[in-house]
């Protein structure tokens, strides 16, 4: 199992169950450096994608 790459969280990152991996610039912007880095991606779970698609989302260019 891959735990969540954010410190305060402990949902599970596992792509089977609909964790992502974030760019490390993505997630430090988001949580600051409580971040857990593997091979210059930060893995999160669900819901913490979730909350970061949130407060990203007036940034998306279609």
């Amino acid at each position: 199992k891959d735990p969540c790459g954010v410190n305060s969280c402990d949902g599970w990152a596992d792509s089977t169950m609909g964790g992502r991996s974030l760019s490390v610039t993505d997630a430090e912007d988001m949580w600051g450096k409580s971040v857990t880095v593997r091979k210059n991606r930060v893995r999160v779970c669900k819901s913490c994608y979730r909350t970061w698609k949130k407060n990203n989302k007036q940034e998306d260019h279609y």
